[in-house]
């Protein structure tokens, strides 16, 4: 099963904030991300939307190990 990949844009948009904002939170590492390259920047659906069930609160370690 191939997982959905999401880019900065379509997050913002489910999120509905600024685009600005979620690379902010990629800076901080307060949102699961995934770097590809120094500038850009992937996330997983899944990720995200357990992210948010659980309360948009994404430790470190989750952060950098993010499996997909």
């Amino acid at each position: 099963m191939e997982k959905e990949i999401l880019i900065a844009k379509e997050v913002a948009q489910k999120l509905r904030v600024d685009t600005q904002r979620i690379y902010e939170m990629c800076r901080t590492k307060s949102i699961p991300f995934i770097l590809l390259g120094q500038r850009q920047y992937r996330f997983s659906k899944e990720a995200i939307e357990k992210w948010l069930a659980d309360g948009g609160n994404a430790k470190e370690s989750e952060v950098k190990n993010n499996e997909w």
